[in-house]
């Protein structure tokens, strides 16, 4: 669904549950709210009502435009790699070596897990632990974009000339970027998370 993707949300009332003239709402906007409540509560925790007080848009008019809860959370989901893990990876571009590397993209980690308008950690790590039993169908996408990540990091690390193992580096990376998400949603401050960047990067590429 595109950034400019307009959809038409009829106007219900208890009477007319389908009738008067729609009414058009920004679909990138409706998600964006929706994934911001998802990140903050959680994925089970997130009722309907929740998704239509923090959305503005009626219950009906919900599912007509995105099915129900689950395909919701994906397509919230993947606005949430289009607004943080897009940021995130590009971050990874800055910096000429291994470490230049690593150490711009950690840092853009700390920034988006530790926003003062947004929930604290990241919505991936949120929901996953919570819907590794339950919910199959969205681990599984879940569990695609730490993969694609690890994937990116890899072939970042080869485009600096990094000597080591690329492949499991890659996904020691990912691994230390959940771990910083765990700890800036326990409230750990972003200054003493910043600070532990160079110890983390040395650690990874020794």
């Amino acid at each position: 669904m595109s950034r400019s993707t307009i959809i038409s949300e009829p106007i219900v009332t208890d009477k007319t549950p389908r009738r008067g003239r729609p009414r058009k709402f920004d679909a990138p906007e409706v998600l964006r709210q929706a994934m911001m409540t998802f990140w903050e509560k959680g994925y089970h925790a997130t009722s309907i009502d929740d998704l239509t007080v923090s959305t503005g848009i009626q219950k009906s008019s919900l599912y007509a435009a995105f099915g129900d809860k689950a395909s919701l959370f994906l397509a919230s989901l993947d606005r949430y790699t289009e607004l943080v893990c897009s940021g995130e990876m590009a971050s990874l571009q800055k910096g000429s070596t291994p470490s230049e590397s690593l150490h711009s993209f950690f840092t853009e980690v700390i920034r988006a897990a530790t926003g003062s308008k947004g929930p604290r950690g990241c919505m991936i790590v949120c929901v996953l632990s919570e819907l590794a039993s339950t919910e199959k169908k969205l681990q599984k996408r879940l569990l695609e974009i730490i993969k694609s990540n690890d994937q990116a990091i890899a072939d970042r690390l080869r485009q600096t000339g990094f000597r080591g193992d690329c492949d499991k580096t890659g996904r020691l990376t990912s691994t230390m970027v959940l771990g910083y998400a765990v700890r800036a949603r326990s409230g750990e401050s972003r200054a003493s998370l910043l600070a532990s960047i160079p110890a983390t990067v040395e650690m990874i590429l020794k």
